[in-house]
């Protein structure tokens, strides 16, 4: 996982989907493919909440937000559930 405090979307038009930063993306994917895992980055969230899951080089990665606008523990509870339904699908 990697924490990153700025908007995950640079921008996007609706015929071709969001546009993520690159930088953030071969990052996750260097630590992903280095420890032979997933990767995840993780964004504060700024108006609508992103959640997608991709796929490059054989490295599956999420990029996810967390609304820092509401109440801690609620927003955590809320963000702790997507992680978990995304890690162990099985068990949600």
């Amino acid at each position: 996982m990697d924490v990153k405090y700025r908007k995950p979307i640079l921008f996007g038009r609706e015929e071709y989907g969001p546009t993520f930063n690159s930088s953030s993306i071969y990052q996750i994917l260097a630590y992903a493919e280095a420890c032979r895992c997933e990767g995840m980055l993780i964004y504060p969230q700024f108006g609508e909440q992103v959640d997608v899951t991709m796929k490059l080089n054989d490295i599956t990665f999420g990029i996810t937000t967390i609304d820092l606008s509401k109440d801690v523990r609620s927003s955590f509870k809320c963000f702790s559930d997507r992680i978990q339904q995304k890690l162990l699908p099985e068990a949600a």
